[in-house]
């Protein structure tokens, strides 16, 4: 910018009732900006796409507002700003080019407002949010009262930004696009160096050269990590005002010994020990910044005591390793580590606090990724199980890589558990069904992948309180295998597995998943279900407990629990003379699925022996209804869509206990002839009116018919048996197929009798 530039702005700036516009206002860099103007009295204005909680909190400092960019926004303002994020083609650019309106970059506005403090300027590629806001923090308890500006929200300052009377300015340097060298900042503390923004910069020898230029512009002291090859040169480019800090290297000017001890971490100036500290926040890339900040602010004249004391109590910046979660089953961090050392420091930090650590990372910038593809690959070994999304384009069009080439190469790498997953909705359901108890979720990146972790949050949170909520022989698990409740032995996992132990827990669940909107399944014993291999979302409750299990005899009424198998109803039943039940011995599931889809064999049907049912709606609400009051239909009692039984009363009727066993034993003979041995889950399709459904697949001559590990039974055509390893999607498969065939061949539409149920994969 030319000198009359320059002048032209700070004579804007010089009334403080200038009008200044920021364009992309919620950007990390520019909100605390938004923050500074208006503190000095400036009336400030500020577009961005869509409203955001940034936006609010702006609006409540006095900050005006609009959700969209047009031409029209800038007509008042006497000054506006934009940063690089912002596209040359954006409409207000081309106002402010149009009309000759001013228009400044952002850091090079803030290097004006700051012109009358004593900057301290912290840069370097990793640890900049987090040292800045260390020295603020530092500066402010220890009653220095600075102002700041931080590219990220404190959890210690409350705030990105403030003004304040002090002589001193803490600034986070942006070396991204070069904008730092706006500064001449009276101390800088430079963190690291290393290959980075490569969409700016032509390689490490660039960046080497413009952190060269930012020393020689410092005017007091230089504070530089004695550990970073890259930092290293300063000594050279600096014989004075040098400062060199390290945690290996004794004979630097400030050093630590880090320890993991409950004693802390020991600091020292040469050879003089200065304090100890203890950090409330976790990872060896703190103590590094830990170090950085001592080293600075001891430099100004700070006691050691005092800050270390300060930084005991400093509690972090949000999207710094934050906590987000903990209870009692998993625990969720967020970072905004996007470069492969950020997430290999971050990695590093998680491990080993849970039984597994689950990486979720979205990569930044196609230019990023493109130039960095190897490092990426090579970041993530501290992880058991990573899932990529798609890229965050950060305003860079596509340049033919995509989150799926990340993901190949780091499975290629020898990792053996990576996902892909560009879908957020997708995402989070695909973490769900990847979490294990006690598993370390951590969600990275530069982009909006905070709001998937702000998401699952809420989720794991829910579960949590579920939990805690629900009696103690109680079951409530997440991702259950649903091939271990099924007798076709497929199916993804439920991604709520419930089994209730009191009609109360079963109430809870019903209003919990209400509240959450979750669909609700009920699973029985998984007689005649099929499950998708992609599994079944929201809340599956199984009534397997003894209290829903239990049978009692008043005469010739049975008052049986819906939990309780068909057959133990049969047998029971015997010991006390009771017979006409024979033919629920050969179906193989429990009353409540019984019920519900009113399952019959040999010729009965359980409807035929209901007298009265008590149930619980949707609600949590109980009461009982009679069997004269439902309509019953093949295979299907409507009133049980929305219902859910409880227990029944069984009409039995006397009889010889040698008979009985007669029956059974027909029965028997007749099922073990009909139907084979194997994983099924009995007839799959119904009887159409014409030919009953086995035959017209053996006239097909479908029997032996195979797809994958699914395959036709040889004994009768209307089983379809898993021979061990099938997939669900081979089963459905070979389902299509026999439909295609009947369809074309002989004009008969079969319809699957089988339920199924979930997603595909």
């Amino acid at each position: 910018m030319s000198a009359k530039e320059r002048e032209l702005v700070q004579n804007i700036l010089k009334n403080n009732r200038s009008k200044i516009h920021l364009l992309g206002v919620c950007g990390s860099g520019m909100a605390p900006l938004a923050l500074l103007l208006l503190a000095r009295g400036y009336k400030v204005s500020g577009s961005d796409h869509e409203p955001t909680e940034k936006a609010q909190k702006l609006i409540a400092h006095g900050l005006e507002f609009y959700p969209t960019h047009d031409q029209s926004q800038v007509l008042a303002a006497d000054l506006v700003c934009y940063s690089s994020a912002i596209p040359l083609a954006n409409p207000e650019l081309e106002a402010c080019r149009k009309f000759g309106i001013p228009l400044v970059k952002r850091a090079f506005l803030l290097s004006l407002l700051a012109a009358e403090k004593k900057v301290i300027l912290v840069s370097g590629m990793h640890g900049k949010s987090t040292t800045s806001a260390m020295i603020a923090w530092i500066l402010q308890e220890c009653g220095l009262n600075p102002s700041f500006y931080l590219g990220a929200e404190t959890i210690s300052l409350r705030e990105s930004a403030r003004w304040s009377p002090g002589e001193y300015m803490v600034i986070e340097g942006d070396e991204s696009d070069g904008s730092f060298l706006y500064f001449s900042p009276h101390a800088l503390v430079v963190l690291n160096i290393e290959e980075e923004h490569l969409n700016y910069y032509a390689d490490i020898h660039s960046i080497v050269l413009t952190f060269r230029e930012m020393v020689a512009k410092t005017t007091d002291t230089v504070v530089y990590n004695q550990d970073d090859p890259h930092c290293q040169l300063i000594a050279e480019w600096r014989k004075q005002g040098a400062i060199n800090y390290s945690l290996r290297e004794r004979a630097a000017a400030f050093w630590m010994k880090a320890s993991t001890s409950t004693s802390g971490h020991h600091f020292y100036k040469g050879e003089e020990w200065l304090c100890e500290i203890s950090l409330a926040i976790p990872g060896i890339q703190n103590v590094q910044n830990a170090l950085a900040a001592l080293s600075l602010t001891t430099t100004l004249g700070v006691s050691p005591l005092r800050a270390a004391c300060a930084l005991g109590n400093f509690q972090g910046i949000r999207r710094r390793f934050e906590l987000k979660f903990k209870g009692n089953y998993f625990e969720l961090i967020d970072d905004y580590a996007h470069h492969p050392t950020e997430i290999k420091t971050t990695l590093s930090s998680a491990k080993g606090r849970g039984r597994r650590t689950v990486a979720l990372f979205q990569p930044h910038r196609y230019s990023r990724v493109q130039k960095m593809q190897a490092l990426f690959s090579k970041s993530f070994s501290q992880a058991d199980v990573v899932v990529v999304t798609e890229i965050f384009s950060a305003g860079e069009t596509s340049n033919g890589v995509d989150g799926a080439a990340i993901a190949r190469a780091i499975r290629e790498q020898g990792h053996p558990a990576v996902f892909f997953e560009p879908d957020e909705k997708r995402l989070i359901h695909k973490t769900i069904s990847i979490l294990q108890p006690g598993d370390t979720i951590v969600t990275m990146g530069a982009g909006d992948i905070y709001k998937t972790a702000e998401k699952l949050t809420e989720y794991l949170r829910m579960i949590d309180h579920l939990k805690s909520k629900l009696s103690a022989d109680a079951k409530l698990l997440m991702n259950e295998p649903l091939s271990r409740h099924t007798t076709l032995r497929v199916g993804g996992p439920a991604e709520i597995w419930a089994e209730p132990a009191t009609e109360a827990d079963l109430a809870l669940l019903l209003q919990f998943a209400k509240e959450q909107a979750l669909p609700v399944v009920w699973i029985g014993k998984g007689t005649n279900l099929l499950v998708r291999d992609g599994g079944i979302k929201g809340l599956c409750i199984h009534l397997a407990h003894p209290n829903f299990c239990d049978i009692r005899f008043e005469g010739h009424l049975i008052f049986a629990g819906c939990g309780v198998k068909l057959r133990n109803i049969v047998y029971e039943a015997k010991k006390h003379g009771l017979g006409g039940l024979s033919f629920m011995e050969g179906i193989p599931g429990s009353l409540g699925g019984a019920l519900r889809m009113n399952a019959g064999a040999m010729g009965g049907s359980t409807m035929d022996v209901v007298k009265r049912i008590r149930f619980m709606d949707m609600e949590g609400n109980i009461g009982e209804i009679d069997r004269q009051e439902l309509e019953v239909c093949y295979r299907k009692v409507p009133f049980f869509e929305n219902h859910i039984a409880l227990s029944a009363q069984l009409v039995a009727k006397p009889m010889d206990s040698d008979a009985i066993a007669r029956e059974l034993k027909e029965f028997s003979m007749k099922r073990v002839e009909s139907q084979p041995a194997g994983s099924s889950a009995g007839c799959i399709f119904k009887n159409p009116n014409s030919i009953p459904a086995g035959k017209l697949i053996d006239e097909l001559g479908l029997k032996n018919k195979a797809v994958g590990k699914a395959r036709v039974s040889e004994e009768h055509g209307n089983f379809i048996i898993n021979e061990g390893g099938a997939t669900a999607k081979d089963i459905l498969d070979l389902i299509s197929l026999i439909q295609r065939e009947a369809f074309e061949k002989r004009g008969i539409v079969l319809e699957t009798e089988v339920v199924i149920l979930g997603e595909e994969q």
